[in-house]
């Protein structure tokens, strides 16, 4: 605190700073920060949602307060303090003391001292040691990466090199690490001040999960520990081994690539093997520790700890940010049945015409932004308790559930997708469908539902703060890039324009920052896409409901274009939609000027929703393709998503 009673930033948390100014009820500053509040925070590393979380308000209400809406109470007016010192930072008082020479456990110094008076020592001083870290001469991470302090001790990379074991921080240090074998390993987290992971939310209902801390090794540390180098194969069993004799919890199921070890009376350490993952998959070893310690530190600080895969990571995301919903227990009373709400296209695809085929068209690729997470608004809601059972109830856009209900006299054009089934052809009668899929086909026709498993109390819209964490976190990489990412169609950059900052994002921006928007979109897809083992009850329900939700998103845009350009897609998955085009110029299909009148068509850009060119190629490589495809082939959408992928836009 300073002389006057105020709360400072010196060596404290965000939360911590805005518990003592709400604490001691402090009055409002009597100025208010001469630079725009936006350029304070996000100057200090720090995004709107932090905020929220620390002031425990909404991140809408932070926006309005940066827009200039003055607010009331104690977290206004620590909002305000905190303003106050964030601005001042690089100016501090004359009359205040040094920095103490040792911060708490697993927080870093700043690289800018705030104001700070003397303080009085405490009762029972730190104990001393050596210290473990190195300060890199010249720091390359830039400003906007610099991670919050409860969570840089969240995460760690570990390499090796000649001289032995080196450990890598998102921030930039690294210092050597005393391992001499695989034994050490569940020992790091406490040899290091590896410290759990906590989600702050803005819900005081349900449980608050620590998770533990994540150790991810590099190919030279998998190589110098003795593991093999992949853990599938013949290596399978040396890989399996080797873990269950150094604590794998979980012994004897098939190893990958993430592994939890644990110790008695701890959290234990997550074990993320590198060179195991996948080559083309996201969370993968980048060229130097450096980066890899950098990449895997923003994920945490913007979407999670990467203690499992993406998936399951997207899954955990959405209990994570609202507890209540963790907390439910509820079963899926359509376990075991065949084939239950069978919605959303998972692969459409049609044969060239001959008239395109004569005209040597090529497939131009548009690849859509996080198509899931912009399906998650709060019209998309979830069972807030076990679903019941009805007999030919009134159908309710805004209640939870599944109904039997006939979808087959819904127009449809055989040239698009039909948008309630897996394969996009018509449906034959009725069958089970989210609340989405009969949404969207109510706009179009008179739907009297069957049967219902539907939510007594109508459901929740638990999926928003989802959307909006990977929102906020795709934002905040591409904000480094310099990508516009206005909503607002009247105030977006123009079409040639925001395609211009595309390719040059692709060719120009940092790696790490091109790592972590494909870190973000497999989170959320595989989230939806692919189910994993042992996932709570209520996602099966989250993940119909956002799959009918993105399809019927993607029709009704698929739809206007045919009807504006005259031009019908060659393939359609969650994802991906193909073009035949008279060149690789994506403005064959995205004419903003054709489309001004159907502001629901697509859109170039990089926030949820958008989409982005994905690359082209020749029609009668497409062709070939086609006829290897089949569309009740699982892997099918995966193969054809993998042929028109580009950095940034997985």
């Amino acid at each position: 605190m300073t002389d006057q009673g105020h709360p400072t930033l010196f060596e404290s948390t965000l939360c911590e700073f805005v518990k003592a100014a709400i604490d001691r009820d402090l009055p409002a500053p009597r100025t208010f920060p001469e630079v725009h509040p936006r350029e304070i925070r996000e100057g200090a590393g720090y995004l709107a949602r932090e905020f929220a979380e620390a002031l425990m308000v909404t991140p809408a209400t932070i926006r309005n307060w940066e827009k200039g809406v003055r607010g009331q109470g104690p977290e206004w007016r620590a909002y305000c303090h905190l303003l106050h010192h964030l601005e001042n930072r690089g100016n501090p008082e004359p009359a205040t003391a040094a920095a103490p020479a040792h911060p708490p456990a697993g927080i870093p110094a700043p690289r800018t001292a705030l104001p700070s008076p003397a303080v009085p020592a405490p009762a029972t001083p730190p104990q001393t040691s050596p210290p473990l870290w190195s300060e890199p001469a010249a720091p390359a991470v830039p400003r906007h990466t610099a991670l919050p302090r409860g969570h840089i001790g969240s995460v760690a990379v570990l390499s090796a090199a000649t001289g032995g074991f080196t450990v890598h921080l998102p921030d930039g240090r690294s210092g050597p690490c005393p391992v001499t074998g695989p034994e050490d390993l569940p020992h790091l987290a406490a040899r290091l001040g590896l410290s759990p992971w906590t989600a702050e939310t803005n819900s005081s209902k349900g449980p608050h999960r620590r998770i533990p801390p994540v150790l991810a090794l590099t190919a030279s540390a998998t190589a110098a520990l003795g593991l093999p180098p992949t853990c599938h194969g013949p290596h399978q069993d040396t890989a399996a081994e080797i873990l269950d004799r150094i604590g794998r919890d979980g012994a004897g199921r098939t190893v990958g690539a993430w592994s939890h070890l644990g110790l008695p009376n701890s959290v234990g350490l997550r074990l993320l093997i590198l060179p195991w993952t996948p080559a083309a998959r996201a969370l993968a070893e980048l060229p130097t520790p450096t980066d890899t310690a950098r990449m895997l530190g923003e994920y945490t600080r913007l979407v999670m700890p990467p203690a499992a895969p993406p998936g399951y990571c997207g899954i955990d995301l959405m209990g994570l940010m609202r507890p209540e919903l963790a907390a439910n227990s509820f079963q899926d009373p359509f376990l075991g049945f065949p084939g239950p709400a069978r919605t959303g296209v998972r692969l459409w695809a049609r044969t060239p015409s001959s008239r395109e085929l004569k005209r040597d068209c090529v497939v131009v690729a548009l690849r859509t932004t996080l198509p899931f997470a912009n399906a998650a608004s709060s019209d998309t809601r979830l069972p807030s308790a076990q679903p019941r059972h009805f007999n030919n109830p009134a159908f309710d856009r805004k209640r939870a559930g599944r109904w039997l209900v006939d979808l087959s006299g819904f127009p449809h054009d055989e040239r698009l997708p039909f948008p309630f089934t897996v394969d996009g052809r018509p449906s034959a009668g009725p069958d089970w469908y989210p609340t989405a899929a009969v949404a969207y086909a109510a706009q179009r026709l008179e739907v009297r539902p069957i049967e219902g498993w539907l939510c007594p109390d109508g459901g929740k819209p638990y999926l928003v703060a989802w959307y909006e964490r990977l929102r906020d976190a795709q934002i905040a990489v591409l904000d480094r890039t310099g990508v516009s990412t206005e909503h607002r169609r009247d105030a977006a950059p123009e079409p040639a324009r925001m395609l211009a900052d595309l390719l040059r994002m692709r060719e120009h921006a940092d790696p790490v920052d091109l790592a972590l928007l494909d870190a973000i979109a497999v989170t959320e897809a595989e989230a939806v896409l692919e189910p994993v083992e042992g996932e709570p009850g209520w996602a099966a329900y989250a993940r119909e409901e956002l799959l009918a939700r993105a399809a019927s998103n993607l029709h009704r845009k698929l739809l206007i274009t045919s009807r504006a350009t005259l031009l019908f897609p060659l393939a359609v998955t969650p994802q991906l939609v193909l073009y035949s085009a008279p060149s690789p110029d994506v403005f064959h299909v995205i004419a903003r000027e054709r489309l001004k009148d159907a502001p629901a068509s697509f859109s170039l850009g990089a926030r949820p929703g958008g989409v982005q060119p994905a690359g082209h190629a020749a029609l009668a490589d497409y062709a070939d393709l086609l006829a290897c495809l089949r569309p009740d082939d699982p892997a099918a959408p995966a193969l054809l998503n993998s042929l028109f992928t580009v950095p940034g836009t997985r």
